[in-house]
């Protein structure tokens, strides 16, 4: 209930039931541990090219960089990170990073989903 802060009453049986029902799915284990074997993801800097630091002058990161206008939706009621502080930090990497804080948890668009989809 932690996660939907502005929605709690999200968090029911049903919900409940759909997430254990998908973790037992034939492969899911693998899904979960494949972060473990995957290289360290990119930072933000490299991904969206940052106006400072070895991003913006590295050669060796090309692909996958974007340099186009950024919208990001930060849920500014995550209980599992300060949102105030990654705002700051995604406002500062660009100055066409635009971030919108929402008055939602740690995944506001599963509440939004779970709340439109009357689950």
């Amino acid at each position: 209930m932690n996660l939907y802060p502005t929605n709690p009453a999200a968090v029911n049986a049903k919900l409940c039931d759909s997430i254990r029902r998908d973790s037992l799915d034939p492969g899911a284990i693998a899904v979960m541990i494949s972060g473990s074997k995957l290289p360290p993801p990119r930072t933000g800097n490299e991904l969206l090219g940052a106006d400072f630091g070895s991003a913006k002058e590295s050669s060796s990161v090309k692909e996958g960089k974007w340099m186009g206008p950024v919208l990001i939706a930060q849920g500014m009621k995550d209980p599992l990170m300060d949102a105030s502080a990654r705002v700051k930090l995604f406002e500062n990497l660009r100055s066409d990073i635009a971030v919108e804080p929402l008055n939602g948890g740690h995944c506001p668009h599963v509440s939004f989903f779970y709340e439109v989809m009357d689950l």
